[in-house]
């Protein structure tokens, strides 16, 4: 697992939204359904290997990457949200953090504020965002 620490920078908010078209799909073989695995900022870090999700219904920070980041268990805040049904059986909700994210691939970056459930789980990645 990679969490770097980043010197601040000033980066700009924008609405655009971030999607794909076929013309990234070129020289890809799509022979079966791969899942997206992207890295983004959260926060002040980088946080590699975080899955895209768009049926999730929640954006999910995994424990051991809250860990990392060294944030205070304190400013987790309670949480009545819903796990996506594969892991909620499995899953134990922390609390719940709001978190700046930036995707960023020049030349375009987004910047939001996202609402992250913080879960005890073991997974393959470090969150899941929708």
């Amino acid at each position: 697992m990679h969490v770097d620490d980043l010197p601040r920078k000033k980066t700009t908010k924008t609405t655009e939204a971030v999607s794909f078209s076929d013309a990234d799909l070129e020289g890809v073989q799509v022979t079966h359904d791969d899942v997206v695995v992207i890295t983004v900022k959260v926060g002040d870090f980088i946080v590699q290997r975080m899955f895209v999700d768009n049926c999730s219904g929640s954006d999910v920070l995994f424990f051991f990457a809250f860990r990392q980041m060294e944030i205070d268990m304190i400013k987790l805040e309670a949480s009545l949200d819903l796990l996506m049904e594969s892991i909620s059986h499995e899953a134990q909700i922390l609390g719940s953090i709001n978190l700046l994210m930036v995707i960023e691939e020049e030349p375009k970056m987004l910047t939001m504020m996202v609402k992250f459930l913080v879960i005890e789980f073991s997974f393959a990645y470090k969150g899941i965002i929708e």
